[in-house]
């Protein structure tokens, strides 16, 4: 997902999945797991449905879970992955309504400008701030207007050099004042 993204390995895992529009992998998984035992209870005889038939009700170790006694009724993963979402947001995230939703300019933008908007979104990008927290340079000032520190709601919303009309608002919709 990083590499979809184009992100920054601090960048956090919720994000992670927003952008890129991949669910969770633990919600996949259940989703997986949901399909799997309903095609092993509608199909005909086959080995599968021989083994979901005699599978032992309990499991000899209390540590192991065996898929078929993980059925969960009425599951719907994005409704998972909205529920999570709302309940934990990371920073930055009061910009997406619906994390199950591509974010605007997913096909639309070009590489380039695709990962600098989740960089900023996500607020984890090459500013001076980083750069000094991560011992690649002496100060976090910023270069422009010598503001300390130099992160990314100083680049976005304070410097008067690289201030945006809009502030993250015109990040996440990825327009072209974003990329002006």
């Amino acid at each position: 997902m990083r590499i979809v993204t184009g992100c920054l390995k601090p960048t956090p895992v919720q994000w992670l999945t927003v952008m890129s529009a991949i669910a969770p992998p633990h919600l996949r998984r259940e989703e997986m797991n949901r399909k799997w035992i309903e095609r092993a209870q509608a199909e005909e005889i086959t080995p599968l449905q021989k083994i979901f038939k005699q599978a032992p009700s309990t499991s000899r170790l209390k540590s192991r879970s065996p898929f078929y006694l993980s059925k969960k009724l009425n599951y719907n993963t994005q409704e998972k992955w909205r529920e999570e979402w709302n309940n934990k947001k990371p920073k930055g995230g009061e910009l997406v309504d619906d994390p199950c939703a591509q974010l605007p300019g997913f096909h639309k933008q070009r590489r380039k400008y695709w990962t600098a908007a989740n960089r900023l979104r996500c607020r984890v990008a090459r500013t001076a701030d980083n750069m000094h927290r991560w011992g690649l340079k002496d100060t976090s000032t910023c270069p422009k207007c010598n503001a300390s520190p130099h992160n990314t709601d100083n680049l976005v919303l304070h410097c008067p050099y690289t201030k945006l009309k809009g502030g993250y608002k015109t990040i996440n919709h990825c327009d072209e004042d974003f990329r002006t």
